[in-house]
């Protein structure tokens, strides 16, 4: 709580010295999205820590909005309804400020537009508990715990069905790109912290002397830590941690002694190695159904081995996808570009897009932004947003915060925050349409409003595209 609060008064201060705001109204919440929101949670089993998930599915019955916890949010449905298709799958990682509704107006958006989405709320560094902001430990969950969100959903008896697994994009907002960029093989570098800070005072909000002090610190853990053997864990396999082989313990054989050796060692010796070889006998047989017979096992104790494996393979079919595919990654309003270098991205060759705002207050263009995509290199797409800060950008922050800390809600008023989600909400569906799509038309027949909202969605990104 006392960090919590401590990034907070330190962000209010900050952008109260560079930005006036008004306090903006809320979207009406009579609309309809064919679009389904549910609540559920993961976990991750090596350190029992428990996360919330929300999720959004596309409906065949329109959902009406209602206000949680400060949140414009879709009502959450109760039954998930059977499965008709399998829809790409979208992975939201939201930034400290924020949670897993953070995004949920673009994910609303998207669900209704034939994709699955799921927003995680990550552990310790969000809008309730920044307990690991801007921490080592927070480097290292984060990626984890987007793996196990999509194992989560995949696994799902309820969700599950309804997702290609073969078509993941992931979304980071702010400093959720990092997670993101980890998970797909950009690897951390601390080389550009050095000259981020220049000389002399500076407006950035990572130069403030408190924020500096903790990235700093962050920065010399992730040096220490990279020279250790868990330095892998900083970019997270995602198959093997998904579906992870158990290591089969075959026990050792000793080697056979000479002959003039004593004759009681060498009879001991014999036992060991026969009591062995049996044990490691009989444990191939019960890992391979092909070698039943070759053991000394009944015929009820064969067909309980039987069994078991049927009911192993029942299980792997019903929950293990094809294939695992993260296909493309969008940042928004990215920031923490201090952790990349043109080293970082050597071994990430899939799609990316970068959805800037010209005014970030936050994480100004110059710093994060721009030199993100030189980082990247081979041209990724890039939309920026003229005249637009970074809170006008994102969905908007419950009322109870905005209250206040006004500066949060952004400065655009009502009338341009709905022109700015507009063309943001369209650019976004049209990368994930073009990537996650794979030329296969998306099974959009969600209802005569849905599928207008998608053709006239579909029509103006092609018109933007064209015009740049």
């Amino acid at each position: 709580m006392i960090k919590k609060n401590y990034i907070l008064l330190v962000l209010s201060l900050f952008l109260n010295l560079i930005c006036f705001s008004e306090l903006q109204a809320w979207p009406s919440k009579n609309n309809k999205e064919y679009a389904a929101l549910y609540s559920t949670g993961g976990w991750i089993p090596d350190s029992s820590e428990g996360f919330e998930l929300a999720v959004w599915l596309p409906s065949q019955k329109p959902s009406s909005f209602f206000e949680l916890d400060g949140w414009n949010l879709l009502r959450f449905s109760s039954t998930v309804a059977e499965a008709t298709h399998k829809y790409p799958l979208i992975i939201i990682a939201h930034d400290s400020i924020g949670n897993r509704f953070s995004l949920n107006d673009v994910a609303t958006k998207l669900a209704a537009s034939g994709f699955v989405v799921v927003a995680p709320t990550f552990i310790g560094d969000n809008l309730d508990d920044m307990s690991k902001a801007l921490t080592l430990e927070s480097l290292l969950i984060k990626p984890k715990q987007l793996v196990y969100t999509i194992e989560t959903v995949l696994h799902s008896e309820e969700f599950g069905s309804h997702i290609d697994s073969s078509r993941i994009g992931l979304i980071g907002i702010g400093n959720g790109i990092t997670p993101v960029l980890q998970l797909v093989g950009a690897s951390l570098s601390e080389e550009g912290w050095s000259n981020y800070c220049p000389s002399g005072e500076s407006s950035d909000f990572y130069c403030q002397p408190i924020v500096k002090s903790e990235v700093t610190q962050l920065i010399t853990d992730l040096v220490a830590f990279k020279k250790t053997p868990e330095a892998f864990m900083l970019n997270p396999p995602l198959q093997s941690a998904l579906f992870p082989k158990p290591e089969v313990k075959v026990e050792e054989v000793l080697p056979p002694l000479p002959p003039d050796h004593d004759k009681n060692i060498k009879d001991n010796t014999a036992k060991k190695n026969k009591k062995a070889k049996d044990k490691n006998k009989k444990n191939t047989a019960s890992d391979n159904i092909d070698t039943i017979g070759t053991t000394e096992l009944s015929e009820a104790e064969q067909q309980a081995v039987l069994a078991e494996q049927k009911q192993i393979d029942k299980m792997l079919n019903n929950k293990t996808q094809d294939k695992i595919i993260i296909k493309s990654v969008l940042l928004l309003t990215p920031g923490h570009s201090f952790l990349f270098s043109d080293e970082s991205f050597k071994n990430v060759t899939l799609p990316i897009a970068l959805v800037l705002a010209e005014d970030d207050e936050l994480y100004p263009l110059e710093n994060h932004g721009l030199p993100l995509t030189g980082k990247i290199g081979g041209m990724p797409e890039q939309v920026v947003f003229e005249k637009t800060d970074h809170y006008s950008l994102l969905a908007p922050l419950p009322k109870k915060l905005t209250a206040l800390l006004p500066e949060l809600s952004g400065r655009a008023t009502l009338k341009q925050r709905a022109k700015i989600a507009e063309k943001r909400d369209s650019e976004i569906l049209s990368f994930f349409k073009k990537t996650l799509g794979d030329g296969v038309e998306l099974p959009v027949n969600i209802g005569n409003a849905s599928a207008k909202t998608a053709e006239k969605t579909e029509t103006n990104a092609s018109a933007q595209l064209s015009s740049k």
